[in-house]
C-alpha cells in the first residue's frame, strides 16, 4: 500500500491516522472471518417470550420509572430514498411492482402534492420523482409523504415524533435525535420547524431534536480489483461513508440514560399507534427492571459478598437470563458492567434482516453476510431460526455509578463488512465498519424479547404504502 503526500494530505483533513488506513487496507485485502454461530436463538433459548400479565408489568414499570430519566429516540435518517422508488426509476427491475404503483397510484399519500394540471401517469410519476416536482429521487426517505389524515398529509419523520410522543415524553419533554446527511439538513430542518411548532401548541409538550452527521473520521478506503487503493473522479483517495456502524461513535454522544432506536421507515398510521406503543414501554420497562437488578449485584459486589452468595449470583445469572459469569467478583463484575440493550424480535415470515444467534456464548445479531453459508452446518441453523431482528431496541448507556460507558470500547472491529460495489463503472472492494446492532453493539449484555410482527411495518419500496398499516383506501 502506498500513500502519497497527497492522500495523506486528505486523510489529515479528515482526522483518519495512517495506522487506520493500513488496518482498512488489510481488511479489505483479507476479507472477514465467518462468524463462528452456535445456533439460532430461539423461544427459550436466548429469547425472551412473555405473557400478557409481563406485558402490563413492564408497561406499568416503564411508566413509573421514567420519571426523571433523560431518554432520547435515536433514528438513524441519512438514508436516500432513492432504492424506494428504484422500479420508477429502472422500470425492468421490476415491471410487477412498477404496474403495480401506476394502478394504484392514487392511493399514496403523495397523490394530492401532484400538480393538478398534469395529466398522464408517466408525467405524474416524473414529476413525483424529478427536481422540477416532489423531488423524491433524491430526498432522504424521512421527508417522503408516507400517510394521509383527512387533508393533513404527513411525512415519515412526522409520524416518528407523533408515536413517540406516546410514550417518549418526560416531565412534558421529548426528545428525538436524527442522524442526517449534510445535503438533506437544510430540507429537514425547515420542514421540522413548522411541524414542531404546530405540535407543540397542539399538544402542550416540547419537542426537542438533534441532529449529527457521520463523522469524516469514520469514512473508509475502497480498493481496486488488482489491489490498488481507488480514486475519485480528482485522482485523490477516494473515501466512502463506512456504514451504519459508523453511528456508534453518534450514539456514543448522547447523554441519555435510555436510548430507543429504530428506523426512520417503520412507522406504521396512527390508529395503531396505541397498539404499537404497548411493546415500546415493554421493552423499555423490561429494561429498567433487568438494570435494576444489576445495578443491586454490581453494589452489593462493592461490599465483598461472601463465596457463597456469589455462587448463588453466578447461578441466578444464568438460569434467568442465560449469562455465564464464575462465581468471583472479578468475572460476574466484568460481565454485567457493560452497556446494556433489549432488542424486540419478531417471528421470521420472510423479511428481509438479520438475525438472533449465539456466538461464543453470547446473543448477538447476526447478518447473513456474516456467515459461511456455504457450511451445511449453518445452512441447518437458518432453516430452523424462528425470528429475525426488526431494529427495535432499547439501550441504557450509563453504569451502576451514573457515568456513561465509552461505547467504542464494546465494539468488536472484527466483524466488519466488505462487499463488491460499482464507482465511476468499475467494481470495487468496499468496508464498512461492524454494524450499529450487529458488531459495534457485539460486547453489550443483550436480551432478546418477542414482539409481534404487527409492530413491524417497514416501507422498502414505495409500494409497501399500500399496506393497510400506511393506507386507509
Amino acid at each position: 500500500m502506498i500513500l502519497t503526500e497527497r492522500y495523506k494530505s486528505k486523510l489529515r483533513d479528515y482526522g483518519i491516522s495512517e495506522t487506520e488506513i493500513e488496518s482498512q487496507f488489510n481488511n479489505i485485502s483479507n476479507g472477514a472471518e465467518s462468524l463462528q454461530l452456535q445456533g439460532p436463538c430461539t423461544p427459550g433459548n436466548g429469547i425472551l417470550i412473555l405473557k400478557q400479565e409481563d406485558l402490563e408489568k413492564y408497561c406499568t414499570v416503564f411508566d413509573s420509572q421514567k420519571k426523571g430519566c433523560n431518554i432520547t429516540m435515536f433514528t438513524p435518517a441519512s438514508g436516500a430514498a432513492t432504492r424506494m422508488f428504484k422500479h420508477l426509476l429502472n422500470p425492468d427491475s421490476n415491471p410487477r411492482l412498477n404496474k403495480e404503483f401506476k394502478v394504484n397510484l392514487g392511493r399514496f399519500a403523495f397523490y394530492d402534492e401532484i400538480d393538478s394540471e398534469i395529466c398522464t401517469v408517466k408525467e405524474k410519476v416524473d414529476f413525483i420523482l424529478g427536481k422540477n416536482g416532489l423531488n423524491y429521487a433524491h430526498l432522504p426517505k424521512a421527508m417522503i409523504s408516507f400517510h394521509k389524515y383527512n387533508q393533513e398529509i404527513v411525512k415519515a419523520i412526522d409520524d416518528q415524533i407523533i408515536e413517540g410522543l406516546n410514550y417518549l415524553t418526560v416531565d412534558g419533554r421529548v426528545k428525538f435525535h436524527y442522524t442526517i446527511s449534510p445535503e438533506h439538513e437544510e430540507v429537514i430542518r425547515q420542514h421540522l420547524k413548522s411541524f414542531i411548532q404546530k405540535v407543540n401548541a397542539e399538544r402542550d409538550v416540547s419537542v426537542e431534536v438533534e441532529y449529527s452527521f457521520q463523522e469524516n473520521h469514520t469514512d473508509t478506503i475502497a480498493l481496486n480489483p488488482d489491489g490498488t487503493i481507488v480514486e475519485d473522479e480528482n485522482g485523490d483517495i477516494l473515501l466512502r461513508p463506512g456504514g451504519h456502524g459508523s453511528l456508534i461513535h453518534n450514539l456514543n454522544g448522547i447523554d441519555s440514560d435510555f436510548v430507543f432506536i429504530k428506523n426512520i421507515d417503520n412507522i406504521a398510521r396512527r390508529e395503531w399507534h396505541s397498539e404499537l406503543v404497548k411493546y415500546k414501554k415493554l421493552l423499555g420497562g423490561y429494561l429498567m427492571a433487568f438494570q435494576n437488578e444489576i445495578f443491586e449485584i454490581l453494589n452489593e459486589l462493592d461490599s465483598n459478598p461472601i463465596k457463597e452468595r456469589l455462587n448463588n449470583i453466578s447461578i441466578h445469572l444464568k438460569d434467568q437470563w442465560g449469562i455465564v459469569t464464575e462465581d468471583n467478583v472479578t468475572s460476574i463484575r466484568q460481565v454485567l458492567n457493560r452497556p446494556i440493550r433489549v432488542a424486540a424480535m419478531v417471528k421470521n415470515e420472510g423479511k428481509a434482516g438479520g438475525g438472533p444467534f449465539w456466538v461464543n456464548d453470547s446473543l448477538q445479531i447476526v447478518e447473513s453476510a456474516q456467515m459461511d453459508v456455504k457450511d451445511p452446518k449453518v445452512v441447518e441453523m437458518l432453516q430452523t431460526a424462528t425470528h429475525f431482528n426488526p431494529v427495535d431496541i432499547v439501550c441504557a448507556l450509563k453504569d451502576y455509578k451514573g457515568n456513561a460507558f465509552n461505547l467504542n470500547n464494546y465494539v468488536d472491529k472484527e466483524t466488519f463488512f466488505v462487499s463488491e460495489k460499482s464507482y465511476l463503472g468499475k467494481d470495487i472492494k468496499v468496508l464498512e465498519h461492524p454494524g450499529l446492532w450487529n458488531g459495534a453493539m457485539a460486547k453489550w449484555l443483550t436480551l432478546f424479547i418477542e414482539v409481534p410482527v404487527v409492530t413491524f411495518n417497514p416501507v422498502k419500496t414505495v409500494n409497501d404504502l399500500l399496506d393497510p398499516k400506511h393506507s386507509t383506501l
